[in-house]
């Protein structure tokens, strides 16, 4: 089945279901600033719900002759972020306050102590002019990661690395920005160009996995890095896009602010390492499982950790939603017509993250807890490292039978130019 017949349900260009869609949505966060009228225009929210999830639907399956895998993602992502933010605004926030909305956090002050200079926040009350209405609107709308287009500002859900992102100057910001670019660009291009020229076979669901094990445990780490350089490549180019237009560098913050080879354990990796684009979408879609676990007083019915576990569980089947959407976008070939809507293994690889998480505060933080601080996190590296190479092979199988691969991204290709020119010579 072609999953793309969705778009007919509601058919139209990006042209048209972007915009329409875009508006919608402002709209109803627009409506959150009028807190004396929260129980009537809650409702009204409410009711613009589903012919704004049936637009985003356009947009995550646009009719439009996308010739590149790359385009069909970028469309999907994009419909599924506006398809998550009704779901956030109209849905979960039907059951909220006025105190549950998000609110900007302004630097105050910076002050100095012995780690260095860390800056005071002041959190700022909800605006009560058009032109404050209309900014909070547009700059709720579309900031994924907490970053604020406002100077020194940052939404009071962002991550640490995203409210302290604070560059000297532009030309500090540009000097570093070009710099990760052209670098990213370059290694890109030789992933893409080997992955995309490899014969893979896309008539098995398992065109990974049954290969044999080194190839197995080379092929994911290739698209571990691939993974890792396409989404900093993606975000690259639009901030450094937004600051040549004018934001300050503090609103565009890295995708990934460290080292991700420093990560010392599954926790740290999926919580703080890996990139945070999402982070926001798929804990307010975890929010009714949540509300579930607790009585009418807040207290949970279960324990912390089962509870935990369950909210982490509740967080990757969202994820898993996404990809699964995201490599559904893709139009089958007659290599892969085999596949249904949902792609197993990549439901596998999501799934098996919460059990990963659970045994290591349960099992192997208490084993490891009396070590030497060095042999400790040599350690939990190994196991944290087995884990995502033995897992991540299921998601490489299901993001290469969807397709992924059959086509570059890149229009400019190095690689290609430098193999052409050795092969002329």
């Amino acid at each position: 089945m072609d999953i793309s017949m969705v778009s007919k349900v509601f058919q139209m260009s990006l042209r048209t279901s972007v915009p329409l869609t875009s508006s919608l949505v402002a709209i109803c966060i627009f409506t959150t600033t009028f807190p004396q009228y929260i129980t009537s225009l809650r409702w009204i929210r409410l009711g613009l719900a589903i012919p704004t999830l049936l637009i985003a639907s356009a947009v995550a399956y646009p009719p439009d002759d996308l010739s590149k895998p790359g385009f069909y993602v970028q469309a999907v992502i994009g419909g599924a972020y506006l398809i998550v933010r009704v779901v956030d605004v109209c849905l979960i926030g039907f059951w909220e306050g006025q105190e549950a909305c998000p609110r900007w956090l302004m630097v105050k002050e910076k002050m100095e102590d012995k780690d260095g200079v860390r800056p005071e926040y002041v959190l700022l009350p909800m605006p009560t002019t058009l032109q404050g209405r209309l900014a909070y609107t547009v700059d709720n709308l579309f900031s994924m990661r907490g970053a604020s287009s406002f100077k020194n500002c940052s939404w009071d859900w962002a991550t640490k690395s995203v409210r302290e992102y604070h560059p000297a100057s532009q030309t500090e910001f540009f000097g570093k920005e070009v710099k990760r670019f052209v670098l990213v660009y370059l290694a890109m291009d030789v992933l893409e160009y080997f992955l995309c020229n490899y014969p893979w076979n896309l008539r098995v669901p398992n065109p990974v996995t049954s290969l044999p094990a080194f190839q197995q445990i080379a092929f994911t780490l290739l698209l571990f890095c691939f993974s890792y350089l396409g989404t900093s490549f993606g975000l690259l180019v639009l901030n450094l896009t937004f600051v040549a237009l004018g934001l300050p560098p503090s609103s565009c913050p890295p995708l990934y602010p460290s080292n991700i080879l420093t990560t010392k354990s599954l926790a740290e990796y999926w919580s703080l390492k890996w990139h945070s684009m999402f982070r926001r979408m798929f804990e307010r879609c975890s929010l009714p499982v949540v509300w579930m676990l607790k009585r009418k007083d807040g207290t949970p019915y279960l324990s912390n950790r089962t509870t935990n576990f369950i909210r982490a569980f509740a967080i990757f089947a969202v994820s898993a939603i996404l990809h699964i959407t995201i490599g559904n976008s893709i139009p089958r070939t007659t290599e892969n017509a085999h596949l249904g809507i949902i792609e197993p293994s990549q439901v596998h690889f999501f799934l098996a993250q919460p059990f990963g998480l659970l045994f290591e505060v349960s099992v192997l933080k208490p084993m490891t807890d009396g070590l030497p601080v060095a042999w400790k996190g040599w350690v939990r590296r190994v196991w944290l490292w087995s884990w995502m190479i033995w897992t991540g092979r299921w998601f490489c199988d299901g993001w290469i039978v969807c397709g992924h691969f059959g086509a570059r991204a890149l229009d400019f290709s190095p690689i290609e130019l430098f193999l052409a020119g050795k092969k002329s010579t």
